[in-house]
Formats: structure tokens, sequence, C-alpha cells
């Protein structure tokens, strides 16, 4: 709570914009991202806008969800969902946000050091920030539905995205947790010779929910040793608890508090799930999760922190 409305009683809810500096994500943690810190919105504001492109994205044919059309699709190469759905979706809630509908990632009102959170999207690195020294960063023309596609560009579900002669074909299976390469920008947008005061109070990593594979039932199909072996492999490389691990490594040798919240979900929700009943159940996951003692602290710690 600021000054101003300690005085009068009021207390006024920062947006996430208002307490980080800097931020990214890949795929779902890149189009979560765009809305949080490119568009300022609010936590509720993301929630439900969030909603809306879930169901207007995945909503089934009656092809796909009768005659196999996913399948069918992916036999012929083709991506189980149309990237231009995507991109009509994410340019209605730029215009929602009051931007013009091309308007690029990169804010030209953003300047490292100053107000607002620079928005980092994933390894090949989308910036909505110029460098420290007024430089401009790669793509710098790109717009934010341009961002967002290629981001969102993954294996069977979306088409790869091209931006200039570039194509983005997969938004985060080798990344999906990049707080690495947000670490990496940190030390590119603020070295330590800046200034002898502590540069980073806090770093919060954000999970989508962890379910144990050893109880999803499997068909027939996926019992098969090639496939099952495929499986596994595909596990290990989408596996985020490993970065996670390292960097919490990295941090305590650095002194740098950092939280990670990631809940574990007693369903394996698909990226495409859009239902009200699956994403009930998964809410319900999280609000167990936060009524733990150990995660209570640990959350009162890091608002702290944030101020």
């Amino acid at each position: 709570m600021d000054e101003a409305n300690r005085e009068n009683g009021t207390s006024k809810t920062k947006t996430p914009a208002e307490c980080f500096k800097l931020a990214g994500g890949t795929s779902t943690g890149g189009l979560i991202c765009i809305m949080l810190f490119r568009l300022s919105m609010s936590i509720d504001e993301a929630i439900t806008a969030y909603k809306s492109l879930s169901q207007t994205l995945f909503q089934p044919s009656f092809i796909s969800k009768y005659l196999g059309g996913a399948y069918i699709r992916t036999m012929f190469g083709l991506s189980w969902y149309e990237g231009s759905s995507l991109e009509h979706a994410v340019r209605d809630e730029v215009v929602a946000q009051g931007l013009d509908p091309n308007a690029t990632l990169l804010d030209h009102s953003s300047v490292p050091g100053t107000e607002g959170c620079q928005v980092d999207n994933f390894a090949l690195r989308f910036r909505s920030y110029r460098f420290p020294d007024g430089s401009l960063p790669t793509y710098s023309s790109a717009t934010i539905v341009q961002a967002a596609r290629a981001t969102s560009a993954a294996p069977f579900y979306f088409p790869p995205a091209t931006i200039g002669r570039t194509e983005f074909w997969d938004g985060a299976l080798a990344n999906n947790n990049p707080v690495d390469e947000l670490w990496a920008e940190k030390s590119l947008l603020f070295p330590r010779w800046i200034t002898d005061k502590p540069v980073v109070k806090c770093v919060l990593s954000l999970g989508t929910g962890r379910f144990d594979p050893s109880r999803k039932k499997r068909s027939w199909i996926a019992s098969h040793p090639a496939i099952s072996k495929g499986a596994q492999l595909l596990e290990n490389l989408t596996n985020v608890e490993n970065v996670h691990r390292r960097f919490d490594q990295l941090m305590r040798a650095e002194g740098v508090w950092y939280f990670r919240f990631n809940p574990p979900t007693t369903e394996d929700v698909d990226l495409a799930e859009y239902r009200e009943e699956k994403l009930a159940g998964l809410e319900a996951d999280v609000e167990r999760y936060l009524e733990r003692p150990h995660i209570k602290v640990m959350l009162r710690l890091c608002a702290q922190l944030l101020g």
C-alpha cells in the first residue's frame, strides 16, 4: 500500500506490471506474459481474457470431435488448430486494451531503468524494450500478434509462425521453463557495476501445474516399447523441474531470494483444455496448494519483498 492510500484509508492492488522490472515466458506463459506486462492487464482481466481465448481457439469442430479430425490432420502433417484463429483472438484483445491492432511488442515508452516491466519472451528473445545504450533489439518491428503466434507455435497444436525470413516452429518444447533465460537477460540489462545496491529483490517463477505421469492410464498404443521410450524422452526434455532445481542452486550461490510455485494437479490438463469443469478442477488444486502452511509463508515473504 502506498503512502497516499494509507492516508485516506484505501488500498489499491498493484498490477503485475507495477511489481516487476523484467518478465518472460514461453507458449502459454508467453501469452500470459504479454497480457500482464505488455498490455498491463490485472490478474483478473488476464484470467478472463485467457478463458475466453481458450474457448475460441480450442472449441472442437464436429469432425475433430467425432470423426478423429485431429489424427487425420496429423497424418497429413497439419496442425490441430489454426494459427489464424489465435492471431484474430490476440488482435481483438490488443484492440480491447486500447491499442492499435498492429501495435508492436516493442513498447516505445519503456526504457530499462524506468517504471514499467520489460517483457522477454523466450530463448530467441522478443523484447518489448530497447537496450540500455538505446539500440533496438532484434525483431523490434514485430507486432504483439506476431510475437504471440511465435511463442505459441507448438508441434501438433499450432503451425509454425513466420516473421520476416525466420520461421518459429516451437515456443517451448526445449525451453518450457525460461527462468535461466530471464536471469541472463537481467545480467545484460542491469549489470552489477551500475550500482552498489542489490539489483534483485527476488525471482518469482510460476509453473502450470505438475501431474504425476505414472497416474495416467496409457492406451495400448502408448504401451508400445518404441512409443513409450519416445514419450519418456519427451518427458525428460520438457521437464521444467530440472531447470528449477539447477536455478535454485544458482540463486542460493548468488544469495538471491527465489520462489517457485507449481501446484500438483489431480488430473492431466491438456494445453487445449477449455471446458469449465476441467478448469474448475485445476483451480481447486491450486486453492488446496495455496492453503499449505509452508506455501502461505513463502507467499507472504514474496509479497513483502515485492512491496
